[in-house]
């Protein structure tokens, strides 16, 4: 969350800067629920920073790529993960990691990731 405030507060300064509103921010992140799905999580990240180009974001956040996901055993942590984002981002985008592609695995990810109006 951190690096997403960073970032939120740089894209804004631009956008000030050349007298433009200020942009709707987003953020795609990557979430498990479960301990099979946080070994598919990092598993997931460790491929993400194989790559040089991925390597080097995670290398200028000072960053692993586990740390900067979403990581739970119930809904309740998954949600309070979610929440330190609020700051930084207009909308989270949840990146679904499942410990298996079954529509349950999924929708328990999706329940515990339901913003709570």
């Amino acid at each position: 969350p951190g690096y997403a405030a960073t970032t939120a507060e740089l894209v804004v300064a631009a956008a000030a800067a050349a007298d433009r509103p200020r942009p709707y921010i987003a953020g795609y992140v990557r979430s498990a629920i479960g301990s099979e799905a946080q070994a598919r999580f990092r598993q997931e990240g460790d491929r993400y920073a194989s790559f040089p180009a991925y390597g080097a974001h995670f290398a200028r956040m000072e960053a692993a790529p586990w740390d900067t996901g979403v990581v739970g055993e119930t809904g309740a942590e998954i949600k309070a993960g979610l929440r330190r984002f609020d700051s930084a981002l207009d909308e989270v985008v949840v990146r679904a990691i499942v410990a298996n592609d079954a529509l349950d695995a999924y929708r328990e990810l999706i329940e515990a990731a339901a913003p709570s109006h």
